[in-house]
């Protein structure tokens, strides 16, 4: 896009005015704004929206903490705990007794190479 235009044609004044006395009353106008501006009723619900969440985010975390303590000292969860403890305890001792020496040194052999 070419634009002529010609710059010889303006003349040297500046187009855009200033009110009168616009500076030295801008500094008043806005503190008048901002001293008399209410916070809107969204706004304020905002804040309390905000407070809601944490509250529950905190409730949730709290009833979860103490499910699981409750869940953990359970009688059903002590029986079920002594249950795989004497599972494991079996399998231990029939990997024992099925273990020989020879299998042992075989797997030691197989592992130096």
């Amino acid at each position: 896009m070419k634009h002529n235009f010609d710059f010889e044609q303006c003349s040297d004044e500046n187009p855009f005015c200033v009110p009168d006395g616009y500076f030295e009353e801008f500094n008043k106008r806005i503190e008048n704004l901002i001293a008399h501006r209410r916070p809107s009723f969204a706004e304020r619900l905002r804040q309390y929206r905000y407070v809601a969440a944490a509250a529950a985010a905190v409730l949730i975390l709290v009833a979860g903490a103490l499910f699981v303590e409750s869940y953990l000292h359970s009688p059903q969860s002590e029986q079920q705990r002594a249950r795989v403890a004497a599972y494991n305890d079996s399998i231990n001792q029939i990997l024992i007794d099925e273990t020989s020496e020879s299998l042992i040194e075989d797997y030691i052999i197989a592992e130096a190479n």
